[in-house]
């Protein structure tokens, strides 16, 4: 018996089926000699002298999609190289780039050469398509040869009606194209577009187009496919197109400008120019959709940077604009509208005219608009403490979102950042930390500048709680990166601050903190208007004057903001101020008017469904709270407040079952732990009370053990919570 081995890149002249059916031959094709990726990594393994990360194997697998030349290729590259090796295999390559030359291109007729460069431009072709940009009919039989000859052809579906070249080679042949026929690109990609528009696939027609730099096709498709990709939510995607089409295409295309400036903003990708480019547009000959559109764009830049002034003025002249042009943006800005009032406060008037936008969207099918909607919403009955209404409608985007297909998901991770907050004030902590950073993740992904602001300030009020440093210091790095390298909205401003003075709050650093955030001259206008992030900034500057028991400063900014809050129903921000203006009333001595002002905080909460709003006030709180006496409709939610307050001050060094001390201080430990929350140093108290510094560290050692502390931090947050630094 006669075994016989053949290697060849052409099937051989043998009645291959017949033998198949004797079961006299084993037929392997190349297709089964790929590697697949343990294989790869195994072989690279075996072959490369330096230890491979996980990675580099997989970008060398995805690159080489496991040809096996490929890889020994790759490994003959990398053997030789010292220290790391990221990526460093490459589609230029000087190894593939000779192979492929020597072994395969130069072997070919010319006739076939032409039919591999001509179609390098398709990244999947047909033989149809394959013939009209070739020009030459019969051109799809080449195909055929290169299945036969096994050259690169990699099919993508059953029936072989579809197929692409292998990465490397495509790129090869692109590289190769560019030298021999420069001059036929740009008809190719205008050949390849017009038989994609033809088969309805305006992708891929729109992006050969633009590759064509053919004006007139450019804009015929413009029409249709960018209302598509807007309407399917796909900005990202609309913003990368938008983004490579010529200049002087761009300049002469009014409605392809103001799609992309509308992307820009946001994207969170706006500059100068672009700021100079929209306000000095002249719209004389505009439609008035397109008009509308630039009004709308001017509102969305005011809402940016939280100037309610120009968001009003715009977004009012656009939806009387788009009354009769378009309902899909007239939705579109009247939501941009109800950031007007959201923005000065009014939540009733902004949930109205939010709620006007998302039932007007989802009526009419316009999905992006619902959803950009729903989330304004969602976060507004958030603000009003309407936390069941606003968990439904987010838990309700979110289902819509992930279970049909083509719906916009850019909104996706802002909805869980909602739920996020909402399930940290409801104090479920790992339910809150999982939601905010499902959010942040799918920011990330999204790659959208503004998207990853919004998760990022939420996220951070979920590590304020948890009191986690070095979370927090990570996302205001984030942040700050950003903001060096990108536009941020001006709302973001004060998050940074308030970010800032956690961290220095956290160090027992009070004034530094102050130092950070915004003096509060804003509360000085006789008509107050005060945005969210303001709010949020005046109250942490009010908690931070309790905490250095200056009262006398807290209680201003308590006092301008309590009535303002309630008038607009900001129930978060209103608890908020309760709660810091029992504790004012308390450090003033006022026990009767603390308890007052605490039980109407009370009242509020339980209504509302609040938790850490209390919890977060800790020592400063405690000391009310315990010796109230609950009314019969607030007992149960206030016993509850009570005893998961104690829990957790029981974990902390301020615990509340170690009031009295068992060996009280003496006057000197007393004078000392006074100085302990400044940044003198031991020597340096020693110096200021005229003593040695070996008495100092010995009536230190006395003040921890008598207080049960292991760190000065400790010490000064046990002696505030005991109120021995009074």
């Amino acid at each position: 018996h006669v075994h016989l081995i053949i290697l060849t890149r052409v099937d051989p002249p043998l009645n291959l089926s017949a033998l198949r059916v004797k079961d006299q031959v084993i037929h392997i094709q190349s297709e089964e000699l790929h590697f697949n990726y343990d294989e790869s990594a195994e072989f690279l393994r075996r072959n490369i002298n330096t230890d491979l990360d996980e990675d580099t194997i997989n970008d060398l697998y995805q690159k080489t999609e496991g040809w096996i030349a490929g890889l020994q290729l790759a490994a003959l590259s990398l053997r030789n190289r010292k220290g790391p090796v990221a990526l460093p295999f490459n589609e230029e390559n000087r190894f593939i780039i000779n192979y492929l030359m020597e072994q395969i291109y130069s072997q070919l007729s010319d006739s076939l050469r032409g039919f591999l460069l001509r179609t390098a431009i398709l990244n999947r072709f047909t033989g149809e398509l394959t013939e009209v940009v070739t020009g030459c009919k019969g051109s799809s039989e080449f195909l055929d040869v290169l299945r036969r000859e096994n050259l690169f052809l990699i099919p993508l579906d059953q029936r072989g009606n579809w197929y692409r070249y292998h990465n490397l080679f495509s790129y090869f042949l692109k590289k190769r194209l560019a030298v021999e026929l420069p001059d036929e690109i740009q008809a190719l990609h205008y050949r390849a577009a017009q038989w994609y528009r033809a088969q309805g696939l305006l992708h891929e027609s729109f992006d050969h187009a633009v590759l064509s730099g053919n004006q007139e096709i450019i804009n015929e498709l413009a029409e249709a496919y960018v209302e598509e990709l807007w309407d399917a939510g796909e900005h990202a995607l609309l913003l990368r197109r938008l983004s490579q089409i010529p200049e002087r295409i761009m300049a002469e295309n009014v409605k392809l400008r103001l799609y992309l400036a509308l992307l820009k903003m946001d994207a969170g990708e706006v500059d100068a120019e672009l700021v100079k480019i929209v306000f000095s547009e002249s719209d004389h000959d505009y439609s008035d959709k397109e008009r509308g559109m630039l009004e709308t764009i001017r509102a969305a830049y005011g809402n940016l940077t939280q100037k309610a002034e120009i968001i009003e003025k715009h977004a009012t002249s656009a939806i009387k604009l788009f009354k009769t042009t378009s309902p899909m943006w007239q939705s579109n800005a009247i939501c941009i509208l109800g950031r007007t009032y959201f923005l000065s406060g009014n939540l009733l008037e902004a949930e109205k005219y939010f709620k006007i936008a998302y039932e007007e969207a989802q009526e009419k099918g316009m999905k992006v608009i619902a959803f950009q909607a729903a989330f304004h919403l969602a976060d507004t009955l958030r603000t009003q403490g309407r936390f069941g209404e606003a968990k439904a409608l987010c838990h309700e985007q979110i289902r819509q979102i992930e279970n049909h297909e083509g719906q916009p998901v850019q909104y996706l991770g802002n909805f869980y950042s909602i739920l996020g907050e909402i399930a940290c004030e409801e104090n479920h902590l790992h339910r809150a930390l999982m939601n905010g950073v499902k959010g942040v993740m799918m920011a990330e992904q999204r790659n959208n500048n503004l998207q990853l602001c919004i998760t990022y300030k939420k996220l951070l009020n979920t590590y304020y709680t948890l009191k986690d440093v070095e979370k927090v210091k990570t996302i205001l790095s984030k942040l700050r990166y950003l903001q060096q390298h990108s536009f941020l909205p001006s709302w973001l401003k004060s998050p940074l601050r308030v970010a800032q003075a956690f961290l220095y709050m956290m160090e027992d650093r009070e004034e530094e903190a102050i130092n950070q955030l915004q003096p509060p001259e804003i509360l000085k206008a006789k008509d107050l208007t005060v945005t969210n992030e303001d709010i949020r900034e005046l109250l942490f500057l009010a908690r931070l004057y309790l905490r250095l028991r200056k009262p006398e400063q807290a209680a201003p900014i308590l006092e301008k903001l309590k009535d303002f809050l309630a008038k607009n129903h900001r129930w978060n921000a209103y608890l908020n101020c309760l709660v810091n203006r029992a504790i004012c009333s308390h450090q003033f001595g006022n026990e009767f008017e603390a308890e007052a002002i605490l039980n109407e905080a009370l009242i509020l909460g339980k209504q509302k469904g609040y938790c850490r709003t209390f919890l977060d006030a800790d020592y400063l709180l405690y000391p009310i709270l315990s010796k109230m006496s609950f009314k019969k409709n607030i007992y149960d939610y206030a016993v509850a407040i009570l005893e998961a307050m104690e829990i957790e001050l029981s974990f902390s060094a301020c615990s509340p079952k170690t009031v009295q001390l068992i060996d009280p201080l003496s006057p000197r430990e007393l004078e000392i732990l006074k100085l302990l929350p400044s940044r003198l140093s031991y020597p340096e108290i020693a110096e200021k009370l005229y003593i040695s510094y070996s008495t100092v560290r010995t009536h230190v050692k006395n003040i921890y053990m008598k207080l049960n502390a292991h760190t000065r931090l400790e010490a000064v947050n046990i002696a505030r919570a005991r109120r021995l630094l009074q």
